[in-house]
């Protein structure tokens, strides 16, 4: 097992996982309590995987947890990931197509993208 990208589904108390290896194929998918899931993310991943998670409050704090631990953290804009179910697959596998998708580089803002009072 050669995990590459996870994806994160974080809720009050019960986070779902879903790993992927380097040719997309479902490599884990498990259901971990928020005192448990971690650890289980470092047993089964290796350093420097990417995990993708919807940016929310605490995102911002699991995404610094994880950083320390050496993985790439992305976190992906909730309407990137409102569409609870796609096909039937769980929100971590849609952030996993988020993530492999992408938009392409980041577009530089200008003045026009900015919104203007009235």
């Amino acid at each position: 097992m050669n995990i590459t990208r996870v994806g994160v589904d974080i809720a009050k108390t019960v986070f779902h996982v879903y790993g992927v290896d380097r040719h997309d194929q479902a490599q884990w998918c498990g259901k971990y309590t928020r005192a448990k899931w971690l650890h289980a993310i470092v047993k089964r991943v290796p350093v420097g995987a990417e995990i993708g998670m919807e940016a929310c409050a605490t995102s911002h704090y699991w995404a610094r947890e994880l950083q320390a631990r050496g993985y790439q953290v992305k976190l992906i804009a909730a309407q990137f990931v409102s569409n609870r179910s796609f096909q039937g697959v769980p929100v971590s596998a849609c952030l996993i197509r988020r993530v492999v998708a992408g938009s392409g580089p980041p577009r530089p803002s200008t003045a026009g993208d900015l919104p203007t009072a009235r």
